[in-house]
C-alpha cells in the first residue's frame, strides 16, 4: 500500500463523466467530473477496507453552482462518505481549487 494516500474515491468511468457532462454542462473553464471522494486522510485501515475495483452506483439529488464553481450533490446506497456533502466537482473557475466545492455546497444547506 502506497504510504502517502491523500484521499479515497469513487472514480468515474468515461461513460459515466460522459453522461454526467452531457446532463450537466460544464459552466466554468476547468473541467473536472471524475470523482467523488470518500474520506480525505484516510487511515491505513480505511484504505485497506476499500473494495477496489467495484461498480457502485450513484445518485444526483442536487446541483449548485456559482461564480466560482460547479458541483451535483450525490448519494449512494453502497458508500459511507465521510465528507458531508458528497458530490462532484463538474467545473471550476480559472485559479479555483476543487475543493470549494464543499463551500459552495455548505452554503446551500
Amino acid at each position: 500500500m502506497p504510504k502517502d494516500v491523500v484521499y479515497t474515491a469513487i472514480f468515474l468511468d468515461d461513460v459515466s463523466r460522459t453522461i454526467l457532462l452531457s446532463n450537466f454542462t460544464a459552466l466554468h473553464e476547468i473541467v473536472h467530473a471524475d470523482h467523488v471522494t470518500i474520506k480525505f486522510a484516510p487511515t491505513r485501515d480505511d484504505v485497506a477496507a476499500l473494495d477496489v475495483g467495484k461498480r457502485v452506483s450513484l445518485t444526483i439529488i442536487g446541483h449548485a453552482y456559482d461564480e466560482k464553481c460547479q458541483a451535483v450533490l450525490v448519494k449512494s446506497d453502497d458508500i459511507n462518505f465521510q465528507n458531508r456533502f458528497p458530490h462532484v466537482t463538474i467545473s471550476t473557475a480559472v485559479g479555483v481549487s476543487p475543493k470549494y466545492s464543499n463551500t459552495l455546497l455548505s452554503s446551500h444547506d
